[in-house]
């Protein structure tokens, strides 16, 4: 009896957490939905200051798929970017928190240069380089474009010629320095997921590390039976994280087709439908993902 009380104290502060997010989207977001939704099976014309529907079913979504040229290319990019940058982001920001979990001097000063990428690259600091550099005549692709392609060829040249005098083919070449190529990309995205994997290292009690150590094993074991299993709950969370945001990125071409072809060739419905299309395949992407994660997941049962 007492035990299933606990479960349903667990489960009221659970939907307390949420509760500030649910009404929120209630409020604000389920009439822009259901909007989007109507123009998606419409046919939008403005006629005298107002907005006229003409409804095409899911025709909207049979153009977008078949009939539009751009749609399926740029959503294809957007997938092959997401299946090399979320294992990559998820790596680094792993071993980028082993790192700042140690005790050194600047430990402090390390975190803050490791989350200041998140800092500059959202709000109103964003916005500021973001008009700074339309001064300048630059966009922001350029400079990222730029330093990838410099900090990429300046460390790849020669692990390649090494690699490749070593009898390596240069498909499997390719394939070794892509991590080295989007080292911008990676410390940039990699701040949040960084913090959050840190939070799960802080949380492992240090007795199972005593106790490990006490029985004979090795620092490399403790990392596989203990860190890891430990720290495999917050994977799951970013993982979900980094697909989310790899997919609502700024620099996100499929993103800036679907803006476009909705604002600035005023094809508000096929926008929308591109839109939903675009959205169902980010919600497939995270179910199936969940369901392989979630098998190697190791919950602690804290209701015992």
């Amino acid at each position: 009896m007492n035990k299933l009380k606990y479960k349903h104290k667990r489960a009221l502060f659970g939907y307390g957490f949420i509760a500030p997010w649910l009404v929120g989207f209630l409020l604000f977001f389920t009439v822009p939905i259901v909007s989007s939704i109507v123009m998606s099976l419409n046919e939008l014309s403005l006629k005298s200051g107002a907005l006229e529907y003409k409804f095409l079913g899911i025709e909207n979504f049979k153009y977008a798929l078949t009939g539009d040229e751009k749609f399926i290319p740029y959503l294809s990019e957007c997938l092959l970017d997401l299946v090399i940058d979320v294992p990559l982001i998820l790596i680094c920001s792993f071993f980028f928190s082993l790192i700042l979990n140690q005790t050194f001097k600047g430990n402090t000063l390390m975190k803050v240069v490791f989350f200041l990428p998140v800092i500059l690259g959202n709000g109103v600091f964003a916005l500021y380089q973001t008009q700074l550099l339309d001064v300048q005549g630059m966009s922001v692709e350029m400079i990222q474009a730029e330093s990838e392609s410099m900090l990429g060829g300046f460390t790849t040249s020669g692990l390649i010629e090494f690699m490749r005098e070593a009898g390596l083919p240069d498909e499997v070449l390719g394939y070794l320095t892509i991590p080295i190529d989007r080292i911008y990309t990676l410390m940039s995205k990699s701040g949040v997921q960084t913090f959050i994997f840190l939070s799960g290292l802080k949380a492992v009690p240090s007795s199972l590390y005593e106790s490990a150590h006490v029985e004979g094993c090795s620092a490399w074991d403790s990392f596989w039976k203990i860190t890891l299993p430990m720290v495999s709950p917050m994977i799951i969370v970013n993982v979900v994280y980094t697909i989310v945001d790899s997919f609502a990125a700024e620099d996100n071409t499929l993103l800036k087709y679907i803006y476009s072809t909705g604002f600035k060739n005023t094809n508000f419905g096929l926008s929308a439908a591109m839109a939903w299309i675009f959205f169902i395949i980010l919600g497939i992407v995270v179910a199936i993902v969940l369901w392989l994660v979630n098998k190697r997941i190791v919950y602690l049962n804290n209701g015992r």
